[in-house]
């Protein structure tokens, strides 16, 4: 089960990186840039951890709880940014 639940949230990791890099490719003008604002809260987290590994000695001690919040915290602004996204196109063409 563990494994399961491991590879769940690696999956939602990685997931996190995917729909704001989509978003950037398919989204124009301004709005491109406004879809990778998501991407800064995962790799604020990466580098979170790859300091901590570095430091001497190594702090890499994470709560699962802020991993979960990382993942959710990300995939929530992706689907809040993608409805704005929808919602100001959709008013412009109509």
């Amino acid at each position: 089960m563990v494994y399961i639940s491991g590879l769940v949230l690696l999956a939602l990791f990685l997931l996190c990186f995917y729909l704001p890099v989509r978003a950037y490719r398919a989204w124009h003008g301004r709005w491109r840039y406004v879809a990778l604002i998501p991407l800064l809260i995962p790799v604020a987290f990466v580098v979170r951890v790859l300091v901590g590994l570095v430091q001497e000695p190594p702090e890499h001690r994470l709560s699962p709880e802020l991993v979960v919040a990382v993942i959710l915290g990300a995939l929530f602004l992706t689907g809040v940014l993608h409805l704005v996204y929808l919602l100001v196109t959709r008013r412009g063409r109509d």
